[in-house]
């Protein structure tokens, strides 16, 4: 059975999508859009699973599975917004250890994602660079994070972790365990989206042995909830460790409160809880995705009308130096600098009256 699952996995790796060729098999290409894709991946690279390339719809470019995967000639046709690089590099203690709060820290174990995202805030080094950090390496950021008392949470994260073997999470996990002061240790992947055939028996039966792990997925649209997709979820939570989702906003993709309500409530309904709504920052070639702050606010808003509070995330932006919250502001002034909001029936209720 084991070797059977593994095999899937690896399977669709091997077969991943990376020439305008393989794409065509699984939707239909004008001769433009061939050229335009060919044109961009001597740029950004491409990569997408073939199980993630058949829930593209063959016929449609407006496609949301689409959009998110497949280059895009607005890529190389708008200026690039290049990161900071010695800002993020600021960060870094050792290689492969970044810690930009006091309280927590992130572990890039690897470049390396089954999948290109076409808006990737790591898009410059995601498809660039194949680096796997070392058993000695991970033994040299374990060592910093032990003599860091403060630290008290670290996200594992890449790339993609869980494109690395069983073994390989097991042995990082286990060193993470030995850090008596962690009370927390969050991994983060889009492999249940884009490879749900990696959520093996044997890699729930590893996760189960580390009490203080949270698995944090990836679903930015209602069309990657498949069975298969679900049945991930479910194996993880099932087995008693929580799962948490973040969401890209993305324009033209997600970006109003009805397709936004039934891909987290659908999450929601898989004991998926919904944890953060990321705006999309803009990067190397994706500003056509990039949405106005207020669009997200809006959809916060519309959701807290119609759906429970087990589905509403938080709405934040990635900085290069972290997460800043973007919740919607609720205060409004009248003409006498009173502040006061008003409830979903429109009622006001001044703050003063309250304090």
């Amino acid at each position: 059975m084991l070797r059977d699952q593994n095999f899937k996995w690896k399977l669709q790796l091997r077969n991943s999508i990376k020439t305008v060729e393989q794409l065509a098999k699984y939707i239909n290409l004008t001769e433009k859009e061939k050229h335009n894709i060919e044109e961009v991946i001597k740029t950004y690279r491409m990569s997408i699973t073939p199980y993630y390339a058949s829930l593209m719809d063959k016929n449609d470019p407006n496609c949301p599975i689409r959009k998110m995967v497949l280059p895009n000639i607005k890529e190389i046709k708008t200026p690039p917004d290049i990161p900071d690089f010695d800002k993020e590099e600021s960060f870094e203690q050792v290689p492969g250890l970044r810690q930009e709060f006091k309280e927590k820290c992130t572990i890039l174990v690897t470049l390396m994602c089954p999948n290109y995202c076409r808006y990737c805030f790591r898009k410059y080094w995601v498809g660039r660079i194949n680096n796997v950090l070392t058993h000695k390496q991970i033994d040299k950021v374990v060592e910093v994070i032990n003599k860091n008392k403060n630290i008290e949470e670290v996200c594992i994260s890449g790339g993609d972790p869980l494109i690395l073997s069983d073994d390989y999470i097991d042995y990082v996990l286990l060193k993470l365990k030995k850090v008596k002061h962690l009370g927390a240790v969050r991994l983060y992947t889009r492999t249940l989206a884009f490879l749900p055939q990696r959520i093996t028996d044997n890699l729930v039966k590893i996760f189960k042995k580390y009490p203080t792990l949270y698995v944090c997925t990836h679903f930015n649209h209602p069309k990657e909830l498949t069975n298969e997709a679900m049945q991930a979820c479910r194996k993880i939570a099932d087995n008693g460790i929580p799962i948490f989702n973040q969401s890209v906003l993305l324009k033209g993709i997600n970006d109003n409160s009805k397709v936004m309500k039934s891909l987290l409530w659908g999450l929601v309904k898989n004991k998926v809880k919904p944890l953060y709504l990321q705006h999309c920052i803009k990067t190397m070639g994706n500003n056509h995705l990039v949405t106005k702050i207020s669009v997200g606010q809006k959809i916060i808003k519309e959701l807290y009308c119609h759906m429970s509070v087990l589905g509403i995330p938080l709405y934040d932006v990635i900085l290069y130096s972290g997460k800043v919250l973007m919740m919607p502001d609720y205060l409004k002034k009248d003409a006498d600098s009173r502040s006061f909001f008003t409830n979903l029936r429109g009622e006001k209720f001044y703050l003063d009256d309250l304090e």
